[in-house]
């Protein structure tokens, strides 16, 4: 069916821009990474620019499900580029509308986009049918001119995607459920995009950061003359180091809390995972001059926190403030602020039900 082969440019295009998002932290000058501050070619995201017969007036033609504490935010719906579908990296364009939203379940006249985002995404196949696409996401719109720039903190993306569809409709699509005007595309890490209600598009506030992170779990050894710290990542990297985090007597069982964004030096560029963030790990070690503080003359190192016999890491990721990584980002499923992940190639995020449960021992060495 022609379904498939059209709308898997944009799951293709998903899992590639999800792969890295290094190229997101700083996008003022990446044309391939959605740069939103001179977009002349794809769309200038500082002004709406031309919105068709978008605005407040009319019925209803989207509507947004929001989850989580979406309270104080702005909707915005921007477009994609239909040319970067299925490339190395997603583009995006101007912004169709923003909507302070209000209440849960937000609904918009969005009216028919302009006739520059309408476009034929697989000319061969389906001649005459028109597509525009755009991604829905929130953000903390601090200046209040609602439009994410300047910093400004993204709170969700969705997975969703709002598809305005025009002109020739092959008959396979109206079968699916498509009409002439806006419909919902759900766009899967595994299997086909599917079309879905443009009423109940769901917005899961999926970007937030988690500003507290409580870890731990039973030691398998005898803590008297021990000692827990949290040290940044960049000891194991060369790069200047960082006092510890944390530093603290270390009890059976042993727990370490951490709460609110760590300083700005600890932040460097975490290599095997291409991210800015602060990478803190937790070690034991044997206070043996009974100093209150690791010294390496004369302290030695113990063992480090694991599970499932890899040893973990606690990582902050801020909040990203613009849509390539926002999008890379939840389209991992990784979200902001405080998470456990696992420090090996491949390893994956601690579940939070497991993060009392830790082991520290003896074959939970520094080297995995």
């Amino acid at each position: 069916m022609r379904l498939l082969p059209l709308l898997s440019f944009a799951l293709l295009a998903c899992d590639s821009a999800s792969g890295d998002t290094s190229g997101g932290a700083d996008t003022a000058d990446s044309a391939t990474s959605g740069d939103t501050s001179d977009t002349s070619e794809t769309g200038e995201t500082g002004e709406t620019g031309e919105t068709g017969d978008t605005g407040a007036e009319g019925p209803a033609d989207l509507g947004f499900q929001l989850e989580g504490g979406w309270e104080g935010s702005t909707l915005t719906l921007t477009w994609v580029d239909p040319s970067s579908l299925g490339t190395e990296s997603l583009n995006f364009g101007g912004v169709l509308l923003s909507e302070d939203v209000s209440q849960a379940e937000t609904l918009i006249h969005a009216g028919r986009p302009p006739e520059s985002d309408l476009q034929e995404l697989n000319p061969e196949e389906t001649p005459g049918m028109l597509m525009a696409l755009y991604v829905p996401a929130l953000h903390l719109d601090v200046d209040g001119d609602g439009l994410p720039q300047n910093g400004e903190s993204f709170m969700a993306v969705g997975m969703t995607w709002a598809v305005y569809v025009t002109g020739v409709i092959p008959a396979e699509f109206t079968q699916l459920g498509v009409v002439d005007g806006w419909n919902a595309v759900v766009i899967a890490k595994e299997g086909d995009p599917q079309f879905a209600d443009a009423m109940t598009i769901p917005l899961p506030v999926n970007l937030a950061p988690n500003l507290e992170l409580t870890a731990g779990g039973d030691l398998g050894f005898d803590p008297d003359g021990a000692r827990l710290m949290v040290i940044s990542g960049q000891a194991f990297t060369g790069e200047s180091p960082v006092g510890p985090l944390v530093d603290q007597a270390l009890t059976d069982p042993w727990e370490v809390a951490l709460s609110g964004p760590p300083a700005a030096d600890r932040f460097y560029l975490i290599q095997n995972m291409g991210i800015m963030g602060a990478l803190e790990v937790p070690l034991s070690y044997d206070d043996a001059n009974h100093s209150g503080a690791f010294e390496e003359a004369s302290d030695s190192l113990l063992f480090a926190a694991c599970s499932d016999a890899v040893p973990v890491g606690f990582l902050w990721l801020p909040p990203p403030s613009d849509l390539y990584s926002a999008f890379g980002i939840a389209r991992m499923g990784v979200g902001s602020g405080w998470m456990a992940v696992q420090l090996a190639e491949g390893g994956s995020i601690v579940p939070p039900s497991l993060l009392t449960e830790l082991v520290m021992d003896q074959t939970c060495g520094l080297g995995g």
